[in-house]
């Protein structure tokens, strides 16, 4: 609240500035306080809050197929880190001239900003664990177990399905780089080929979507 309601609409140009604008938005708000409102119901928020944890159980549990047909499919993903941070930008992009980085490396590196996300495709390899957000998009859109299917045999379909899109990923960025690499530059951004719809296609399989 703080944030969206005065410290966006200001400038600051010190820290001494952002101190006193918080200081005084402190001072106004607690003149005359009003009462937080929450927008859902106690369920509604228990329910987000377990839909989140099984996400990160799930994720925690899928990393190894990640880590495993990543490796498949490109090799050693360490050798895209010597070319992954010059052409970092502030938009969570790589822009690159197709002259300065091979197709395939191209690939592995929009693929690996798509599954892991461009923080962590950015870190450096002796950096904390970041969440493969990617990941994370695709196993909470993925489809419901039924009732009649013990978890076991769930499990085991949704690691067959992760493989096949995983797979499928790849196919698709390396169609969108050689669409790339006729025009003379790379634009990698995990937007182009987003795990979460893929996802969404095995919830939905008569609906058509882009990705």
């Amino acid at each position: 609240m703080l944030t969206d309601k005065y410290l966006r609409r200001g400038t600051h140009r010190s820290t001494r500035q952002l101190e006193d604008a918080i200081c005084h938005y402190l001072d106004v708000y607690t003149a005359n306080p009003e009462p937080f409102i929450w927008s859902k119901s106690v369920d509604e928020i228990l329910a987000s809050l377990g839909r989140f944890f099984v996400c990160v159980r799930k994720g925690a549990a899928y990393a190894h197929v990640l880590k495993r047909v990543g490796h498949g499919l490109f090799g050693d993903m360490h050798r895209i880190a010597a070319a992954r941070l010059p052409w970092a930008n502030r938009h969570d992009e790589f822009v690159v001239r197709a002259r300065d980085m091979a197709a395939d490396h191209a690939t592995a590196l929009g693929w690996s900003i798509s599954w892991y996300g461009f923080s962590r495709t950015c870190a450096p390899d002796d950096a904390p664990s970041m969440p493969a957000v990617g990941l994370t998009g695709w196993l909470a859109n993925a489809p419901h177990r039924p009732v009649d299917l013990s978890p076991g045999c769930w499990r085991e379909q949704l690691l067959a399905w992760l493989s096949e899109d995983l797979a499928r990923s790849a196919w698709a960025w390396s169609r969108i780089v050689l669409f790339m690499q006729a025009r003379g530059k790379y634009l990698l951004d995990g937007r182009l080929a987003r795990p979460s719809e893929l996802a969404h296609r095995r919830r939905h399989p008569d609906e058509r979507t882009c990705t």
